[in-house]
C-alpha cells in the first residue's frame, strides 16, 4: 500500500473516530422515557411509545427494542393492562434506583398510585434492571388499619400506610419518626405532574394522594413545579 493511500486511510479513521465520539455522548444519554404516566391505562398507550412488541412469548409478554435499554419486557394483565414492566439496561450504564426511574420519566422516584419498583443490584442478573409491578388493589397491600399515622395538627386526618410507602422508608433509611415528623411540620406542596401532595421538611418529602394514602418518601430538593398550599 502506498503512503498516500495508508495516509488517506488514516484520515478516513480519524474521521470516523470523531464522529464516533460526537455521536455517541447522544447515544448513551437518551432523553426520559416519560412512560410513568400511561402505567394505568391500557396497554395500547404503551405501545405508542415503546412502538410493535419485537416478539411475544407463550405467555403474552411483550419484548420490545427501545433506544436506551438493551430491551422492555411487559406482562399484560387478562384486561390487557400492564401488569410488570421490566426495564433492562446495559451493565453499568445506570448506577442506582433513581436514576433508572429518571430515565423511564419519574425524576422524583414518585410512580403512579398502585405501582412498585425493584431494582436489581449489580450482580443479580447479566443485564441492570428496574422491575415495574402492579399492586393487588385490595387490604393485602396496606399496613394494618390499628396503625395509621396522624398528624396531631389534625387528628381527624388518618394517613393510610401502603406496602410501597413501607419498603421505601426501609430503602431509604427514614425512621417512622422522621416520617411523622415531616407528615405534622412539613411544608405543603401540590405535584400537579404527578397529582400528589407533599409535605417537605429538611430534604425529606412524603408524597400522599388527596385522601390520605401514602404514596413514596424521597429523600431530595423541592421541586420547581410544586405549587405551595
Amino acid at each position: 500500500m502506498s503512503l498516500r493511500n495508508t495516509s488517506a486511510l488514516r484520515a478516513v479513521c480519524l474521521a470516523a473516530l470523531a464522529l464516533a465520539l460526537l455521536v455517541w455522548p447522544s447515544l448513551a444519554q437518551q432523553p426520559p422515557l416519560k412512560l410513568t404516566p400511561t402505567l394505568n391505562k391500557p396497554l395500547s398507550a404503551l405501545e405508542k411509545l415503546l412502538g410493535p412488541p419485537r416478539h411475544v412469548g407463550l405467555e403474552q409478554e411483550r419484548y420490545y427494542k427501545v433506544p436506551g435499554f438493551v430491551r422492555v419486557v411487559v406482562r399484560p394483565t387478562p384486561e390487557k393492562a400492564p401488569a410488570v414492566v421490566t426495564f433492562q439496561f446495559a451493565p453499568g450504564t445506570v448506577k442506582s434506583e433513581l436514576e433508572a426511574l429518571a430515565r423511564i420519566g419519574a425524576p422524583d422516584a414518585v410512580l403512579p398510585p398502585h405501582w412498585h419498583s425493584h431494582w436489581s443490584a449489580p450482580g443479580e442478573s447479566k443485564n441492570d434492571e428496574l422491575t415495574l409491578s402492579r399492586l393487588e388493589e385490595s387490604p393485602a397491600t396496606q399496613a394494618p388499619a390499628a396503625t395509621p399515622l396522624t398528624a396531631p395538627k389534625n387528628p381527624t386526618q388518618k394517613f393510610t400506610l401502603t406496602r410501597h410507602f413501607l419498603e421505601r422508608m426501609q430503602e431509604r433509611g427514614v425512621s417512622e419518626a422522621e416520617a411523622t415528623e415531616v407528615m405534622e411540620k412539613g411544608r405543603r406542596f401540590y405535584d400537579p405532574k404527578n397529582d400528589s401532595y407533599i409535605r417537605y421538611k429538611d430534604g425529606l418529602y412524603v408524597a400522599l394522594t388527596k385522601d390520605g394514602v401514602l404514596k413514596t418518601v424521597v429523600r431530595g430538593p423541592i421541586a420547581s413545579r410544586w405549587k405551595p398550599l
